[in-house]
């Protein structure tokens, strides 16, 4: 399971960009995981469906990073302080709490907003 994980993160890393692919063909799977790992924040962010978290603070990135993984896990005290966190990331940046679309599980249905940024 954790390998199949490994691959689908470093898929979503890649994309189509052949640039991308070429840095990750001939690792092994201990590399690969250092590397995908190691990524900035706003990569791994991209895992859940976040595209536009380059626009938020270095701070902002790592809590959300923190909630969403904490949402995953899907424990209810966490889901709350998970959508406490986002209200809180929104509002920061002008963005109704209503134009927030949380998930309805821990699955990896993402978070997506109605605007384009937080």
């Amino acid at each position: 399971m954790r390998t199949a994980q490994l691959y689908m993160k470093a898929a979503a890393y890649v994309g189509e960009d052949t640039a991308k692919a070429q840095r990750v063909a001939d690792l092994n799977l201990r590399d690969l995981a250092v590397f995908i790992a190691e990524r900035p924040v706003a990569e791994k962010l991209l895992d859940f469906g976040i595209e536009d978290a380059d626009e938020l603070s270095e701070e902002d990135q790592n809590a959300l990073l923190a909630m969403l993984g904490w949402w995953k896990k899907g424990k209810p005290a966490w889901r709350k302080q998970w959508r406490l966190e986002l209200a809180r990331l929104a509002k920061e940046q002008g963005v109704p709490e209503s134009q927030v679309i949380f998930p309805e599980n821990g699955g990896g249905d993402g978070v997506r907003l109605r605007k384009t940024s937080l």
